[in-house]
């Protein structure tokens, strides 16, 4: 897991634009239009696989660490966030996938 915020590049003739189409991936073009370049965290690597997730991910994540005892309406809402958020992640192959340049951290709310 890298929470790391990252500009990767995902090859388009690799995947269907409708993969990467939510806003929350912020992602473009590349000048050449042979990659997909999408601002994102790794969440998830095994061998040659890869789960990248839009950068909305981070803050629920951090969210789902925390709990409060015998709330279980706090623990299931936050739960229910997360599990919105992960929606958006996506299986890439790992030797498809660049990484561009590193972002500054994202701000998080508390």
């Amino acid at each position: 897991m890298d929470l790391r915020p990252h500009v990767y590049g995902v090859p388009t003739a690799s995947y269907p634009a409708e993969y990467f189409k939510d806003s929350a991936w912020q992602n473009v073009r590349s000048s050449d239009g042979k990659y997909y370049l999408l601002k994102a965290v790794k969440m998830f690597s095994l061998g040659d696989i890869r789960l990248i997730c839009p950068l909305n991910v981070i803050q629920s994540y951090k969210d789902s660490l925390s709990y409060q005892v015998l709330d279980n309406a706090y623990d299931d809402n936050v739960r229910a966030k997360l599990q919105d958020a992960v929606s958006l992640c996506r299986r890439v192959k790992g030797q498809e996938l660049l990484t561009l340049e590193k972002l500054p951290q994202v701000e998080t709310t508390k």
